[in-house]
């Protein structure tokens, strides 16, 4: 017989099924002790290998060549890494945290033998990064430039601003107005939330600090906004520190209790912890293939900051 020994080889010679091969080889009781005894003999003299990787994924446990799968991730994931730590176990794979400069953990992570490396995307150069021998997946977002390595991000702005806008009207409100928080330093996603907002018709204006409440509030007013689209849940402090009350809605809500009443865009963060491992153990099993972008929708939770008017 030519070829590697499958369970179907066995099975025809045994007079049985491939399951019941695979349930007997499995040492599954469910499978007679003399079906179980001459299915093996039968294996034994087909010359029968049992395929590390196949039978973890059928017990439900991945294993690359046999061992464990070691995945290193950079501490700056920190408030996710236990999450992910909870999903990778079943699968056999183990969390290692990385600490230091992005340009560092590639080294870092192959001394500790891992076999992918998770990073957050923001400030690494990917294009240095594709050249590792290790398998890397970045959480965050790509450049116009990129991407040269998988990518897995929490939503795509375009479409979380223009859905958060979306919804504002449906709730009845014709004059929201938006007011932004660009990062430090300033990402290009930032332009991409201001340019949204402002091709859908939104007055907009970026909130840096307390120094910009003024001209916040002098927008709301020139334009007698009757809501707020905000980048981040806090904008809502700078409404309170002017007395003005005006329904709210956030791009971004962190999973934190003080915005649970926000309502807005949640990172649906556990979505995106089983993605990542689908796509390592996917690298894994059938090697490199061309760099992915995989965006996780976002989950719109309603809150008490987005009363219906009336």
């Amino acid at each position: 017989m030519s070829g590697r020994t499958s369970l179907k080889d066995i099975a025809a010679a045994t007079g049985t099924s491939a399951s019941t091969v695979s349930l007997a080889l499995a040492g599954n009781l469910r499978v007679s002790l003399a079906t179980r005894t001459r299915i093996c003999e039968a294996a034994a003299r087909l010359g029968y290998v049992r395929d590390p990787i196949l039978a973890s994924l059928a017990s439900g446990r991945f294993r690359h060549a046999g061992k464990p799968v070691g995945i290193a991730i950079s501490a700056e994931e920190t408030p996710w890494i236990g999450r992910l730590r909870a999903q990778a176990a079943p699968l056999g794979m183990v969390i290692r945290e990385l600490e230091g400069p992005v340009a560092t953990l590639p080294a870092a992570a192959l001394a500790l033998g891992a076999s992918a490396l998770v990073l957050n995307r923001r400030g690494a150069d990917l294009q240095h990064l594709a050249t590792c021998a290790l398998h890397i997946i970045a959480w965050g977002d790509e450049g116009p430039a990129d991407p040269a390595v998988d990518v897995v991000e929490i939503c795509e702005w375009w479409s979380a601003t223009s859905g958060a806008v979306e919804r504002i009207r449906a709730a009845g409100y014709q004059r929201p107005v938006a007011v932004l928080t660009p990062a430090t330093p300033r990402h290009w996603h930032d332009d991409i939330r201001f340019a949204c907002a402002h091709a859908l018709g939104l007055p907009v204006i970026e909130w840096l600090n307390i120094a910009d409440d003024a001209a916040v509030v002098a927008l709301l007013a020139a334009h007698h906004a009757d809501a707020v689209l905000a980048g981040m849940p806090h904008v809502q402090e700078v409404l309170q520190r002017a007395t003005v009350q005006l329904p709210l809605a956030a791009l971004i809500v962190h999973e934190d209790p003080w915005f649970s009443n926000i309502t807005g865009w949640v990172s649906d963060q556990d979505h995106r912890g089983q993605v990542t491992l689908e796509l390592i153990e996917t690298r894994l099993r059938y090697g490199p293939r061309p760099p992915r972008r995989i965006i996780i929708p976002p989950r719109w939770q309603i809150g008490q900051t987005l009363a219906r008017p009336g």
